[in-house]
């Protein structure tokens, strides 16, 4: 079997993308535990180790006040502070999601990681049929094709096996998008409240002058130049969502 019969095989159907495209990233993180107990230079990002150091700390606060969560959730739930690890400066949602690397295995994160690129692949796959594309009897293999420069890019997938939690954040965005392209506006206000916390965006929010009161302003997202052209470096037609903007209150 040549590699132009592989290659037409696998993109016949997004069946067979997504298949490959899961094998591959088990194939790589399965790697990566073989090549860091091997190599001096690892495979793995070391973000990941601050992430999971993070984690360990969440799970096993004290000795006393030195290393616990601050505000009533921590003395409620009885975590540390996954700050109390030098260089975390993520959310710590972050280190909460990634503390079964502490008690259940040590790649959990990779794993994490990989399954939100495959949900990424599925959503862009979805959108593109019932939002973006237009509508013709061909329209399936247009959208198995752009899913695959996604799910079959070796940046994309190279990136989570190698435990950096970028996808989470794409997830959230695609999320937050379907939501509105579905007119599901909680399920969009709800992800978009998780990409604010996950990684906050300055642009769309402001402080307004002389006051401690936020507001959203009004946010155009670019389907394309946002989301797919970071994947996909094609032109399609662009499709924009509008948020209506959130009433505002005046300064105090």
């Amino acid at each position: 079997m040549t590699v132009s019969s592989i290659i037409t095989t696998t993109l016949s159907s997004f069946r067979n993308v997504l298949i490959f495209s899961v094998v591959i990233r088990v194939a790589l993180i399965l790697y990566s535990e073989w090549h860091d107990a091997r190599s001096l230079v690892k495979y793995t990002d070391i973000d990941y180790r601050v992430f999971t150091d993070a984690a360990q700390f969440l799970l096993h606060p004290g000795p006393g006040d030195e290393n616990t969560a601050r505000g009533p959730l921590g003395h409620v739930f009885n975590f540390g502070d996954p700050y109390s690890r030098e260089t975390y400066r993520y959310t710590p949602l972050l280190a909460l999601i990634v503390s079964p690397n502490d008690w259940l295995h040590a790649s959990f994160g990779k794993y994490l990681f990989a399954a939100c690129d495959i949900i990424n692949g599925i959503l862009l796959y979805n959108l593109l049929i019932s939002s973006v594309l237009p509508k013709a009897h061909n329209v399936a293999k247009y959208a198995t094709l752009y899913s695959a420069l996604h799910l079959l890019n070796p940046m994309v997938f190279s990136i989570s096996t190698r435990g950096s939690s970028e996808s989470v954040l794409s997830l959230f965005v695609l999320l937050t998008l379907y939501g509105a392209l579905k007119n599901r506006w909680d399920l969009a206000a709800i992800m978009l409240g998780c990409v604010s916390k996950w990684r906050l965006w300055t642009g769309p929010v402001r402080q307004l002058e002389g006051s401690q009161i936020w507001e959203f302003e009004r946010v155009d997202f670019r389907f394309i130049e946002w989301v797919l052209l970071p994947y996909l470096g094609i032109p399609l037609p662009i499709r924009i969502i509008s948020l209506p903007p959130s009433p505002t209150g005046p300064s105090t």
